[in-house]
């Protein structure tokens, strides 16, 4: 059964830089071709990154990515050592974007993403007193156990509370472009967007608002969607979260349905925002299936 994401309400994410969302610096298979850095755009902008540099305790420069770099709205890039595509940990993960020999230490040591001097974002894991200023972010991560990854739930600029220690879940572009289709609404008018997921199947949706994170409310949210494809489908909606300490709630009125074809369907999504507080980003995703 094949499957297709559509992101279907984005949440606002306040900050506009490029972040390091996923480090895998501890790999189990081996430290040469094991380790991987994966980047976010959180904008609504495809952000050209062409010769930006990675910078760690080994070296200022210790990997340079090349000409004609970007990353698209909402989308990751996935930088790796030199052979990760032979010697990740599991051979399901994507391969990387883009692969230079990199070297992240296991205990006290940091990424620090770079355009020019100008420090975008940095990360690090172990002793405050042990690694270079510029690294990490107020408090480093305390660190991960081999095999897994740091993972960005928030961003507040503190690493020891912006970062978990999870079961790597590596994106690339590559994913992003064959799978996703993201609606802006904060630029555009989606009022009765038509969304070609594939040539047999195609949505169509009605307005949807843009709704404010960052308040303590109810909120309900009236839309339809209309399968206007050549095949009968199935739908079913998810929630993907990317900070915590959260007290947010949702409510579908019906979050698992089929559509046959031309026929709409009116749904209904009750968000309750409890004591929110910082910079979040959430993402409610669509998944349509044949």
């Amino acid at each position: 059964m094949n499957k297709w994401i559509l992101i279907l309400l984005l949440l606002p994410c306040v900050s506009a830089q490029v972040l390091i969302s996923e480090v895998l610096y501890n790999p189990i298979n081996t430290e040469s071709g094991g380790e991987a850095i994966e980047l976010y755009n959180p904008t609504n902008q495809t952000i050209d990154i062409s010769n930006w540099i990675i910078a760690t305790e080994t070296s200022d420069h210790d990997a340079q990515l090349p000409s004609n770099t970007t990353i698209l709205a909402r989308g990751y890039l996935l930088i790796a050592d030199n052979g990760f595509s032979l010697n990740k940990d599991n051979s399901s993960w994507p391969n990387s974007n883009y692969e230079e020999t990199i070297t992240l230490k296991n205990s006290n040591d940091g990424i620090a993403l770079k355009n020019g001097s100008i420090i975008v974002d940095a990360v690090g894991w172990g002793l405050i007193s042990e690694i270079k200023i510029g690294l990490f972010q107020r408090t480093p991560h305390p660190g991960t156990d081999e095999g897994k990854s740091l993972q960005r739930i928030n961003n507040t600029g503190n690493n020891s509370v912006d970062f978990i220690s999870g079961v790597p879940d590596l994106k690339n572009k590559t994913i992003e472009l064959n799978q996703t289709r993201m609606l802006n609404e904060s630029v555009e008018d989606i009022s009765n967007s038509s969304i070609n997921l594939t040539n047999n199947i195609s949505l169509e949706l009605s307005d949807i608002p843009i709704i404010n994170l960052f308040s303590n409310n109810k909120t309900r949210i009236n839309f339809s969607i209309k399968n206007i494809g050549l095949k009968n489908i199935t739908i079913e909606f998810n929630q993907t979260y990317y900070f915590e300490n959260n007290s947010i709630q949702f409510n579908f009125s019906n979050n698992n349905f089929s559509l046959n074809i031309n026929q709409s369907i009116n749904l209904s999504l009750e968000i309750i925002i409890n004591n929110i507080t910082g910079e979040y980003f959430q993402q409610i995703e669509l998944f349509a299936y044949k």
